[in-house]
């Protein structure tokens, strides 16, 4: 089993063109709600794997209740607030006609955001700018060294997540049961609030309303976790969700007073996918914060789903092309599309 026939995996969705024709064709929109997964998953399920544009990740991290959704044909397109700038920005996300989306979102706005690689690769580059946005980079580890921590990179890891099981001794237990997890999940991610380092803290996510927001939601969608218990302590815990091919880590925290506790949860949880019959884990962004970048590194990814941001590009008279007029000066592209794949 790959992944992609998982029994756990939610394949509702067949009949996608039906399924997304329930939100509003762009340039309409309208609030993201619970109710919108159906048609939202009807895109991304036929897709590789782009968390920005997950339901449950959408979920969790519209703290501002701003997120809103549309539909270009079967194209998913999704207006948020961006958790650096905390402006309004738009991405989309789709396999029909991708240029045409492409064109009429971008005569509604100057830039589109966390285009993921797969879609930008369809883009023909003397029509649209496309910059590679490194902050949005989505990083995949693989389940089965994670699940071993073999190898010599992720040696310290391994030596951690042994010491941590040896100190727990007897008391250790590792368990999958939601209910329980969800009930003792808060309580940990408090603990895990006040003991991480002052120079840790991004001072731009909320996580904790996050965290609130896919607690509450819990019932509605189809996750599983690993939770790593001192006797009746929770200590460790993740909250994942299996979407087509790959699994998605939505939340993982970890009590520091327990040292190794990350790397023991990390293999446990791997362990547990493994066993379900997934190979990789999307562990998402860093979003340009340098210690989560360090720590995700630290995993030693095995591929990273790149995110370009696009513009159009206007041909003059005689024959040249250059940025569209209404987009800003700031953010230039770092990088151009000059063949079919993007650097």
């Amino acid at each position: 089993m790959d992944g992609r026939d998982s029994e756990l995996h939610n394949s509702r969705m067949v009949d996608s063109s039906r399924a997304i024709a329930a939100l509003p064709e762009f340039p309409a929109m309208k609030p993201m709600a619970l109710t919108d997964r159906a048609a939202v998953e009807s895109c991304t399920h036929r897709l590789p794997c782009s968390t920005d544009h997950n339901f449950t990740s959408m979920w969790m991290w519209n703290t501002d209740d701003r997120t809103r959704l549309a539909r270009i044909g079967a194209n998913l397109v999704v207006e948020y607030t961006d958790f650096d700038t905390k402006n309004t920005v738009v991405s989309f996300l789709g396999d029909d006609d991708i240029v045409g989306a492409a064109n009429e979102l971008l005569s509604h706005t100057g830039e589109l955001h966390a285009i993921p690689d797969f879609v930008a690769d369809c883009l023909p580059p003397d029509r649209f700018t496309i910059a590679h946005d490194r902050d949005q980079d989505e990083y995949v580890l693989d389940v089965r060294r994670l699940s071993a921590l073999s190898g010599r990179s992720l040696r310290y890891r391994r030596k951690a997540a042994n010491q941590c099981a040896r100190a727990v001794g007897k008391q250790l237990r590792v368990e999958h049961d939601l209910e329980r997890l969800h009930r003792g999940l808060m309580n940990l991610f408090d603990r895990w609030t006040a003991t991480r380092a002052k120079n840790h803290n991004s001072g731009l996510l909320d996580e904790r309303r996050a965290a609130e927001r896919l607690i509450a939601a819990w019932p509605t969608l189809d996750l599983i976790g690993t939770g790593v218990y001192d006797g009746d302590i929770l200590f460790a815990a993740d909250v994942q969700e299996l979407a087509a091919g790959c699994a998605i880590g939505h939340l993982s925290k970890a009590d520091v007073s327990y040292r190794g506790s990350f790397s023991l949860l990390m293999r446990s949880s791997a362990e547990y996918l493994s066993s379900l019959g997934y190979f990789e884990l999307n562990v998402e962004q860093d979003l340009g914060i340098q210690g989560l970048r360090m720590s995700k590194l630290r995993w030693r990814p095995v591929r990273m789903v790149r995110k370009y941001r696009v513009r159009a590009r206007t041909v003059l008279r005689n024959g040249d092309t250059s940025l569209a007029s209404s987009v800003h000066a700031a953010g230039t592209p770092k990088v151009a599309c000059t063949g079919t794949g993007h650097p």
